[in-house]
């Protein structure tokens, strides 16, 4: 009896399973043998090799191997100059290529002293034709009637957040605020009588809009003396009696009976000792 092979399964099902398993494992196999196949004809010159593996076989032009050695890198450090011509010719990469040390085609060519590998290189660098950037199409010019000038912002309502929009739409400022009702009769009796809200007290507009402002003097300090207070226009609310009473001056420190005593008591022993000194210097005893 034959032995079933391990993980083949049981049935038809699993014999497919182990034929396509089979198939990739010989599949990945060949292409690391072509690969190989492809650095060896690269290094030895073999042209004929090269072709068979790359116009017949479509063998990857760029492989790499373990050490990211890649067909151009092979040739160029053996000096095969037509190899590396035929594999430039079909689009071979070589420029920022580089193997596990960081050397690509050109240096490992001028390492191993080849020059005319060298040449072809720098003829193939040169022969290259400069990558142009895609020309953009030109912006849409926009237009904006408020600003009667063409702008340059992607959509219409980011220039419509634009300072210069802002500036050029010229809308009204926002009415003053008075903080008093409109209802009031002294305030309906001047707009009734022409005066303009927006404007100045007078006949031209010209005078005040607001009260002055002025800062509460409750004191005898001169005018300007330590003047933090904030100027206001009412200092009081209406029938507020504070605005009529005195200011209270500082009532002087009032001192307690010991402390007094105490005082006094000290006071009068100075004085004994004084009396007593002048007393003794009087009678010019000794000390």
């Amino acid at each position: 009896m034959c032995a079933r092979p391990a993980g083949a399964g049981s049935g038809v099902g699993g014999l497919r399973k182990l034929r396509v398993s089979l198939w990739v494992k010989s599949r990945d196999q060949t292409d690391d043998r072509k690969g190989n196949l492809l650095l060896r004809s690269a290094q030895e010159g073999n042209l004929r090799g090269l072709r068979r593996l790359l116009e017949k076989e479509g063998c990857n032009i760029n492989y790499r191997d373990g050490f990211y050695w890649t067909a151009v890198m092979c040739a160029a450090y053996a000096g095969q100059a037509e190899a590396v011509r035929y594999l430039l010719s079909r689009g071979a990469a070589w420029v920022g290529v580089c193997e596990a040390q960081g050397r690509d085609a050109m240096d490992l060519a001028e390492e191993a002293g080849h020059e005319n590998v060298v040449e072809v290189l720098r003829e193939c660098e040169t022969a290259r034709p400069p990558t142009r950037e895609p020309r953009r199409p030109p912006a849409e010019r926009k237009f904006c009637a408020v600003c009667q000038a063409h702008y340059s912002e992607d959509t219409v309502e980011l220039h419509e957040r634009s300072t210069a929009h802002l500036f050029n739409r010229r809308d009204p400022l926002p009415p003053t605020r008075y903080h008093i009702p409109e209802t009031n009769v002294g305030f309906q009796l001047m707009v009734k009588g022409g005066w303009d809200r927006e404007a100045g007290l007078g006949p031209e507009g010209s005078g005040r809009r607001f009260p002055v402002q002025t800062i509460l003097k409750r004191d005898q300090k001169g005018l300007g003396f330590r003047s933090d207070l904030k100027p206001k226009v009412t200092h009081f609310d209406a029938n507020d009696p504070s605005s009529v009473a005195q200011p209270s001056e500082p009532r002087p420190r009032a001192e307690r009976a010991v402390t007094v005593g105490k005082r006094e008591a000290r006071r009068r022993e100075a004085k004994e000792k004084a009396w007593e000194r002048d007393l003794r210097t009087y009678m010019n005893l000794d000390l």
